[in-house]
């Protein structure tokens, strides 16, 4: 049995949660443990134990068995030998002879650099950011001068203690100081937004001790029309990583913020920024949150202390005049789910080819791939021809393509024609014991294009779906079909909001293929969970409750 107007599959293949927006670098590393413990300098056994792994050993930085940038703090003499005998992956501090660490050296040490420098001198020198990620638990003033100590004495792998201190990185004022834990009391925090700004706040936001995580606030804002604007900022709290806003395929009515990753395919994701600052979104183009959609807010936090925190965003939209004069862009996405990444350490890659529709400009490109990825690249092929193949992006950073923050904007627009092809490949480096697929793993990219008609897709197939302005005349269900007792089969439209109040079916999958103008939900296990007249079917890792007017 099989749902006749299109596979469920392209609900799954939207670049979303995970941060899939925005990136950062992180903590750096270098080679074999030296002499005898130092009588005169901190060692690393100790820096190791008191300072990195609680600041650095994060899920999204250096924890585990392999860490971002190929750095692990899981041990100490493995990470000990990686940062000195390994150059930076930053292709700047590389390029400039800077090593990891630099025994005797602070100047040339990038771990150092990295930990105490601002953020406004290291993203001058191409740098990245200030660490560790999110700004909690930087080195206090005993932590700094232990780290001095352990350089300039020659990097000792053991040596003398130290108190450890920690602090938080506010030099580049990113984060809004707060004492309240309350709603009200949390929005008084944030200063006044400036005249023609939406501004959203995600309700407070509990950040478990030691942890990292992304959270999806479902808010109960489904504005009446269009949301057009055309720059957005984010601002965060201590600790805060990325914010996101988007609009969710289904309703979530739990206000209470969902972990993004346990659903990433139920947000639209439209833009996204770092705190404090504006988001990757070409000057040339005005983007849209879509009538009828609920809003949703995507907040990125890491806590590397031992309490909970309480924190909040407010994500703010710059709105502009839809006066036609604008260039109204909207998101195209390729994600795709059908590869398998085996066990070994060997070097896998799996590709993918995209067919162009219609005539397109793209704005900008930006490629995603999780902690295993060693090489992201996305082509395009004029007419389809092979030979005339041109290299668009290409990303080995790691970081970059984990925190999807390597972004590509063209100077002059990308002009696509009808037959055109996008192929997109990644390859990566899986050093586990078993086998990884999606959502383990990811290889995506992510566009702005016009002229807008929907947010797009490409499917399995190579083929573009999800435009917005496909006529649903030959919808497998007739206008006005109130569906089962949960929903399920209730007619509905791309951005409609006819399933909105359904006790379960609150997902319009015309959103995805304008021929299945019908409400529906992902999830089901089996035609008992659908409802009278309705089945589930399951494709390519994805079900969906489809009733019986449009199954073959």
């Amino acid at each position: 049995m099989a749902w006749n107007h299109g596979s469920t599959q392209r609900l799954a293949r939207l670049v979303l949660g995970g941060g899939l927006m925005l990136g950062l670098v992180a903590c750096e590393g270098e080679t074999a443990a030296g002499p005898p413990p130092s009588t005169t300098a901190v060692g690393f056994v100790q820096l190791h134990r008191d300072f990195l792994v609680p600041s650095c050993a994060s899920a999204s930085c250096h924890a585990g068995p392999r860490g971002v940038g190929g750095l692990t703090f899981e041990d100490a003499q493995s990470a000990y030998d990686a940062l000195l005998a390994h150059p930076p992956t930053n292709t700047a501090a590389a390029e400039q002879g800077l090593a990891l660490v630099a025994p005797g050296d602070l100047a040339r040490s990038f771990l150092y650099l990295k930990l105490v420098r601002d953020t406004v001198s290291l993203a001058t020198a191409g740098h990245g950011a200030r660490m560790p990620l999110g700004g909690a638990g930087a080195p206090g003033p005993s932590t700094t001068a232990a780290l001095e100590s352990w350089i300039t004495g020659g990097a000792p792998y053991d040596g003398l203690g130290f108190e450890a201190d920690f602090t938080v990185n506010d030099d580049a004022d990113l984060y809004i100081p707060c004492d309240s834990t309350d709603d009200a009391g949390m929005r008084q925090c944030f200063p006044a937004a400036d005249d023609g700004v939406m501004r959203i706040y995600s309700p407070p936001l509990t950040i478990p001790p030691r942890s990292e995580i992304q959270l999806c606030s479902y808010l109960d804002v489904f504005p009446d029309e269009d949301v057009v604007f055309r720059s957005m900022s984010a601002l965060q709290m201590a600790g805060g990583h990325h914010s996101g806003v988007g609009v969710a395929f289904s309703a979530v009515d739990d206000p209470t913020p969902q972990d993004c990753t346990t659903n990433m395919t139920n947000m639209r994701f439209t833009a996204g920024t770092f705190a404090g600052q504006p988001a990757i979104v070409p000057e040339s183009v005005v983007l849209r949150l879509p009538a009828g959609m609920q809003i949703v807010v995507q907040s990125h936090y890491i806590n590397p202390t031992d309490e909970p925190m309480v924190v909040m965003d407010a994500v703010e939209l710059q709105l502009v005049e839809d006066d036609g004069e604008a260039v109204r862009a909207d998101s195209f996405a390729i994600n795709y789910l059908d590869f398998e990444i085996p066990t070994g350490g060997e070097d896998y890659t799996w590709g993918h080819t995209c067919t162009v529709d219609a005539p397109m400009e793209v704005f900008s490109v930006l490629g995603h791939t999780h902690e295993h990825g060693v090489l992201l690249e996305f082509e395009h092929i004029p007419g389809g021809e092979a030979d005339a193949a041109r290299l668009l992006y290409s990303e080995t950073d790691p970081i970059l393509m984990r925190e999807a923050g390597s972004v590509h904007v063209f100077e002059t627009p990308l002009a696509l024609e009808a037959g055109d092809q996008l192929r997109l490949s990644c390859t990566w480096r899986n050093d586990g014991d078993v086998p990884l697929g999606f959502p383990e793993e990811m290889c995506a990219a992510f566009m702005y294009y016009a002229p807008a008609r929907g947010f797009l897709v490409c499917d399995e197939d190579g083929e573009i779906s999800g435009s917005d302005d496909e006529e649903p005349a030959e919808g497998c269900i007739a206008p006005g079909a109130p569906g089962n007792a949960i929903g399920v089969g209730r007619y509905c439209t791309a951005g409609g909001g006819q399933c909105r109040d359904n006790p379960q079916a609150t997902l319009c999958l015309a959103n995805f293929d304008p021929a299945a103008t019908f409400c529906s939900f992902l999830g089901c296990a089996s035609d008992d969970d659908c409802g009278e007249g309705a089945a589930c079917v399951a494709q390519s890792g994805a079900s969906a409750c489809v009733p019986d007017a449009c199954l073959d």
